[in-house]
């Protein structure tokens, strides 16, 4: 059953990471701010984008960290 598990949150983990990464380079497109990607990618999101859109993407991080400890 451990190992089911594993499998979905990894799964889940892969399909938030694509979305974050497309997300942050349509933004980045659309804005020109390809240093504010740049620092979006490094920092695991927060202020930069616009405050509904951060706040989506900091409540996938968190989740995603909360799995990646789980997994550690």
């Amino acid at each position: 059953m451990s190992f089911h598990v594993g499998v979905v949150v990894t799964f889940v983990m892969a399909v938030l990471t694509a979305f974050v990464m497309t997300a942050t380079v349509v933004t980045a497109r659309l804005s020109g701010a390809t240093l504010q990607a740049v620092n979006f990618l490094l920092g695991g999101g927060g202020g930069l984008l616009s405050s509904t859109s951060s706040s989506k993407r900091g409540l996938a991080n968190t989740t995603a960290n909360k799995a990646r400890a789980r997994i550690a």
